[in-house]
């Protein structure tokens, strides 16, 4: 009788001292889809009304699916380069591919590197230093980095194509680097939209093709229209209008 007197009384405590922790934990939860909630209120909620109406909900179940179409779709795939460096690294037993534990040691690698990024690149955006990049500060983000990876793709093909050394490139050179630019679009557009791998391109995937090439030339000419916007407001603000009406004038003289 006493053992089990005894033994109420320990799971008693337990339940006691474990109830702080649980309700501590679920507040946690409720706090975190609260904040969840109200950014997707923010996102979503276009007339302001507190909720979501079918419109709304349809814009947000678009925008779910969409999101999770794109993380299993949309992945970038590795080159055959890539993928030999991923073996000389991890393939440690030497038979061409990766069994489990060097899958697992190559997912760990990878994901302490996409954390190094991910730090590095909070390190130089965060302006405000609240720990995390707001909407004006992943902008400046991307802008930036989409600009240094023209300017280190630019450097790549002087370098590879300036044959005379002079730092740029003559007329000779820019036609070099154009048909190689061209064979190599050709070639990825061939290993992308080549769906029944016959080799060549039929009448269906020459419209996927055609398709995603508009697609991307009109992503390109919004983003050169902001940056065009955007060096116009810089200079107007440096300059202003006077230097402006000034250098137009010099210019009809």
């Amino acid at each position: 009788m006493r053992s089990i007197l005894r033994t109420v009384a320990i799971l008693g405590l337990v339940c006691l001292f474990g109830l702080p922790s649980t309700a501590q934990d679920s507040g946690k939860k409720k706090e975190a889809r609260a904040k969840r909630h109200a950014e997707m209120l923010k996102r979503f909620d276009k007339n302001g009304d507190g909720k979501l109406d079918e419109a709304e909900k349809k814009a947000r179940d678009e925008a779910r699916a969409k999101r999770k179409s794109k993380k299993r779709h949309d992945r970038p795939k590795l080159s055959e380069k890539q993928k030999k460096a991923i073996r000389a690294k991890f393939d440690k037993d030497g038979d061409g591919k990766l069994n489990a534990d060097e899958r697992k040691a190559f997912q760990e690698s990878r994901q302490e590197a996409m954390a190094k990024r991910k730090a590095e690149r909070l390190k130089r955006f965060d302006r405000n230093g609240d720990g995390k990049l707001d909407d004006n500060e992943k902008k400046a983000a991307n802008e930036r980095e989409r600009a240094e990876r023209v300017r280190r793709s630019r450097d790549a093909r002087v370098k590879k194509f300036d044959l005379d050394g002079d730092g740029q490139l003559n007329d000779k050179e820019k036609k070099a680097a154009s048909e190689a630019m061209a064979k190599m679009r050709r070639k990825r557009a061939q290993k992308r939209f080549d769906k029944n791998g016959d080799g060549k391109l039929d009448e269906a995937e020459k419209k996927a093709r055609d398709e995603a090439h508009a697609k991307r030339k009109k992503m390109g000419k919004r983003h050169g229209k902001k940056h065009e916007d955007k060096r116009a407001k810089k200079h107007k603000k440096k300059h202003g209008e006077g230097h402006k009406k000034e250098h137009k004038d010099s210019e009809d003289k």
